[in-house]
């Protein structure tokens, strides 16, 4: 059986049969990756896979994990637990690359009500996370209000997606800055 034409279940189980389906984190319904709340020993994760056919966003992931690998010990992002490389189907037909990452708890910043407290807050947390990003060299960051989450006790964020554009590029840096305190303020 092609890997796509598996069940949320069956693909969690075929990419690692110590984790257990909870549930479909993609906000849309994509052929183009899965992307899944997963429990193993009674921690939650989030597997991320892409097939290799979708040139873009199997782009992202690899430059996802490329990012993650580097900045194991950065504050403030979703961190990669464990790298599966390619995924193969019993046909062979259909490739896919997966990772398992850090869940973050809590809420999208996009759906929390924001005083003014908080938005600085989050803008100084959020700058601080892109500056962690620039200390490795990395810019050009896709910084949306979906890929950051906020602490159930709205205390601190969490970066839980992220796509470089660029290495190094002083502009991209100041974009990044800019974007990190226009989500906010």
């Amino acid at each position: 059986m092609s890997l796509e034409d598996l069940s949320a279940e069956e693909f969690v189980q075929t990419v690692d049969i110590s984790l257990h389906f909870c549930s479909n984190l993609q906000s849309y319904n994509s052929q183009s990756s899965r992307i899944y709340q997963v429990e193993r020993d009674g921690m939650l994760y989030v597997l991320k896979a892409v097939p290799h056919s979708w040139t873009w966003r199997f782009g992202h992931l690899k430059g996802e994990r490329a990012v993650l690998q580097e900045m194991m010990n950065a504050n403030g992002i979703t961190h990669l637990v464990h790298d599966y490389g390619t995924i193969r189907d019993n046909e062979e037909k259909e490739f896919y690359e997966a990772i398992l990452k850090e869940y973050a708890e809590g809420d999208a910043v996009r759906n929390v009500d924001l005083t003014m407290k908080l938005r600085r807050r989050y803008a100084a947390q959020l700058t601080s996370i892109v500056k962690s990003f620039h200390s490795f060299g990395l810019s050009g960051l896709d910084l949306r209000a979906d890929n950051v989450i906020a602490s159930p006790d709205r205390q601190r964020i969490t970066l839980i997606d992220f796509y470089r554009e660029d290495i190094a590029s002083l502009t991209y840096q100041k974009q990044d800055l800019a974007a990190a305190r226009g989500l906010f303020l």
